[in-house]
C-alpha cells in the first residue's frame, strides 16, 4: 500500500504544483477583481493543504512501517500544520494588507522543505520545524515595528557600523565550516553573520540611493560594497561575494537609470572573476571542479558530480518519496538540498518549483515598480534582487550552470540563519507593500442590482405650491443680488434675470408653480407641460413617461429612446480612475 502511495503521488505533487502556479500567475498576470483574485488565492491555500495531507500520510505511514516514533511524527506534523494555519490567519486579520501571494508561495516552500528534510533526517526536519515556528512569531514582531515610519529614518551611520561590524564578527569570534571563516560563535551559538549583513547592507545602500544624485553618495556605497566583499573574499565566502556584488550591481543600475551600467557591471564581474581565479586558490579549485568534475571526481568534483547523478536519477516524475538514494548526495540538507528534491520529486517538479521562485521574484519587482517613495522602492528592489540571486546561486551550482558556492536555497534548506534572515526579509516587504497599500475600487454585487431611474419607478402626484393672493408677498424669499456666487446644485441665471434661491423658483403668472429641481423655461419658449421635463436648447423636449438610460449622458441633438433600460442581468459598467492595482493583496 505505501509503495502505491508514493508511486502516485509523484503526479499529484507535479498536478499540484502546476495548479498552484497557474493559479498565482492569474493573479499577477491578469490582475483580477477582489472576489476572482480571493478565489485563485483561497484555491492555493487548499493545494497547500492537500500537498500536506499527502507528505503527512507518506511520512507517517513509512514511520509505521519502519518502527519508528509514530507519536513524536504525529506532534512535530501537526505543530507544522497548526503554525501554518496560525500564521494564516493572522496575515489575514492582524496583518490585513499585506500580499497574500507572497504568504502562499512561502508557505509552499516550506511545505516542500519539511517534506524532503524529514525524508532525508528526521532530526534535521524537527529542527527545521523548531526553526519554523520561532519565525513565525519573529515576522509578526518584524511587521509590527514597520507600522511606524521611524525605521526609515534611522541615520545611515548606523547602517554602516551595522554592516561593518556583522561582517567582521567571524574574525573575532572564529568558526570555520566548509572551507570558509564565515561562521561566529558567540554563547554556545553558531551562526552565520553575513546572512544578515544583507539586510542592513540593502538598508544602507537604499538610505543612499533614495536622495538627490551626488557623485559621493556612489563613491561612498561602492567603497562599502568593495570593503565588505573583500572581507568575503578573506572568508573564502564566495557565495556571499557574488550575491553582495550582484545587490549592488542592480540597484545602482535602479539609481543611475543608464543602460551603460549594464554592461559596465557585467564588464566588472568578468574582470572580478578572472582575477580572483588567478590570485585566490580557493576560487581556481571551485573553477577548475565546474569545469571538469570527472577528472577529480573523489575531491575537488565530488559534490558536483553526485548532485548531477542525482539530478539523472529521478527523471522527470522523481523516484517517489522514500523511494530514491538522496542520502548519498553530500550536504544534502543545506547545500545540495535542490538535487534531493529532483532526485525524489523528478525534474519536472524543479521546474515548476524555479517556476515559484521566480513567481515570487517578479511579484516584489512589481510592487517595487507601483511604490511612488524611492527609499521604499529601492529596498523592495534590493530584496527581490537578494532573494533571486541567492536562488539562481544555489541551482546554478547545484546542476553546473556556474561554480558551486556556499549558500541555502530559500525556505528550503535547512539552516537557522538563513530562516531568520529570509523570514525578516519578508516581513520587511510584506510590511512596506502594506503601508503603500493601493486604494481598492468598491465592486457593485452582482445579485444587487442598480437603481434605475425610468418608468419602472412608481409615479408620485407632485405637490403644488398655492399662489399667493395678489398684492401680498408669497412664501418665496427675496431674490439674492446679482453677482453673489451660488448654492450647490443653481444653474446660472438667465441674462437679465435675478439668481433663484436654492430649489425655488419665482411664479409666473398663467403657469404651474414648479416643483424642486425643475428648471425655468429660457426665454421665448413656452412653460413646459405636467410631467414634462424642461427642454434643453438645441434637443427636442421629452414626452411624459419618457426617461433617459440610468448613467448616460445626454448627447447634443439626439433623441433618448422610450423606455430603454440597461440589459436584464448585466450592472452599468463602473467609473474608471487612475488606480493602480498591484498583485492581490488582504
Amino acid at each position: 500500500m505505501l509503495y502505491f502511495i508514493t508511486y502516485i503521488s509523484r503526479f499529484i505533487y507535479i498536478f499540484l504544483m502546476i495548479l498552484f502556479i497557474i493559479f498565482g500567475w492569474q493573479c499577477y498576470k491578469r490582475l483580477p477583481s477582489q472576489k476572482q483574485a480571493a478565489y485563485f488565492a483561497h484555491s492555493q491555500l487548499i493545494l497547500i493543504a492537500l500537498f500536506q495531507i499527502m507528505t503527512d500520510t507518506i511520512i507517517l505511514l513509512h514511520t509505521l512501517q519502519e518502527g519508528g516514533d509514530l507519536k513524536q511524527a504525529f506532534i512535530w506534523l501537526g505543530a507544522e500544520a497548526g503554525g501554518m494555519l496560525l500564521m494564516g490567519i493572522l496575515a489575514e486579520t492582524l496583518h490585513k494588507g499585506t500580499g497574500r501571494l507572497i504568504w502562499n508561495a512561502v508557505f509552499m516552500l516550506l511545505s516542500i522543505s519539511i517534506a524532503i528534510l524529514w525524508r532525508l533526517d528526521e532530526a534535521v526536519a524537527i529542527q527545521q520545524i523548531r526553526w519554523m515556528l520561532i519565525c513565525f512569531g519573529l515576522i509578526n514582531i518584524v511587521l509590527l515595528v514597520m507600522r511606524g515610519n521611524w525605521i526609515y529614518k534611522i541615520p545611515v551611520v548606523v547602517f554602516i557600523l551595522a554592516s561593518c561590524g556583522m561582517v567582521l564578527l567571524p574574525f573575532v569570534f572564529p568558526y570555520r565550516a566548509g572551507g570558509a571563516l564565515n561562521w561566529a560563535y558567540i554563547g554556545g551559538f553558531v551562526f552565520q553573520p553575513s546572512e544578515f549583513v544583507k539586510i542592513s547592507f540593502i538598508f544602507l545602500i537604499g538610505y543612499i540611493y533614495s536622495r538627490r544624485f551626488s557623485w559621493f553618495g556612489l563613491i561612498l556605497a561602492a567603497a562599502l560594497t568593495g570593503f565588505i566583499g573583500l572581507v568575503l573574499l578573506m572568508q573564502n565566502d564566495l557565495g556571499g561575494l557574488m550575491i553582495f556584488g550582484i545587490i549592488f550591481w542592480f540597484m545602482t543600475y535602479e539609481y543611475l537609470d543608464h543602460k551603460l551600467w549594464l554592461v559596465l557591471g557585467a564588464l566588472a564581474v568578468i574582470v572580478a572573476g578572472f582575477v580572483a581565479y588567478k590570485f585566490v586558490g580557493h576560487v581556481r579549485i571551485r573553477v577548475d571542479a565546474w569545469l571538469d568534475p570527472w577528472s577529480d571526481i573523489n575531491a575537488g568534483g565530488y559534490q558536483i558530480a553526485h548532485s548531477l547523478f542525482a539530478i539523472v536519477g529521478g527523471g522527470w516524475f522523481g523516484t517517489g518519496l522514500f523511494r530514491g538514494m538522496p542520502t548519498y548526495i553530500p550536504v544534502n540538507t543545506t547545500d545540495m538540498v535542490f538535487s534531493a528534491v529532483a532526485e525524489e520529486f523528478g525534474m519536472l517538479f524543479c521546474i515548476l518549483l524555479i517556476l515559484l521562485y521566480t513567481f515570487l521574484f517578479m511579484t516584489m519587482l512589481e510592487y517595487a515598480r507601483h511604490e511612488n517613495e524611492a527609499h521604499k522602492r529601492s529596498l523592495l528592489l534590493g530584496f527581490a534582487v537578494l532573494f533571486m540571486t541567492q536562488t539562481f546561486v544555489i541551482i546554478g551550482g547545484a546542476t553546473k550552470l556556474i561554480p558551486l558556492t556556499g549558500v541555502t536555497l530559500p525556505f528550503i534548506s535547512y539552516g537557522g540563519s538563513s530562516m531568520l534572515s529570509m523570514t525578516i526579509l519578508i516581513g520587511i516587504v510584506q510590511g512596506i507593500i502594506r503601508s503603500s497599500y493601493p486604494p481598492v475600487r468598491k465592486e457593485v454585487p452582482e445579485d444587487e442590482e442598480p437603481q434605475h431611474i425610468g418608468p419602472q419607478q412608481p409615479y408620485q402626484q407632485p405637490q403644488y405650491v398655492q399662489q399667493p393672493p395678489y398684492g401680498q408677498p408669497g412664501p418665496y424669499a427675496a431674490p439674492q443680488p446679482y453677482g453673489r456666487p451660488q448654492q450647490y446644485g443653481q444653474q446660472p441665471p438667465v441674462y437679465g434675470q435675478q439668481p433663484p434661491v436654492y430649489g425655488q423658483q419665482p411664479p409666473v403668472y398663467g403657469q404651474q408653480p414648479q416643483t424642486y429641481g425643475q428648471q425655468p423655461p429660457a426665454y421665448g419658449q413656452q412653460p413646459p407641460v405636467y410631467g414634462q421635463q424642461p427642454p434643453v436648447y438645441g434637443q427636442q423636449p421629452q414626452t411624459y413617461g419618457q426617461q433617459s438610460v440610468y448613467g448616460q449622458q445626454s448627447v447634443y441633438g439626439q433623441q433618448p429612446v422610450y423606455g430603454q433600460q440597461p440589459p436584464n442581468g448585466q450592472r452599468e459598467p463602473a467609473p474608471q480612475d487612475d488606480t493602480i492595482r498591484t498583485p492581490y493583496q488582504f
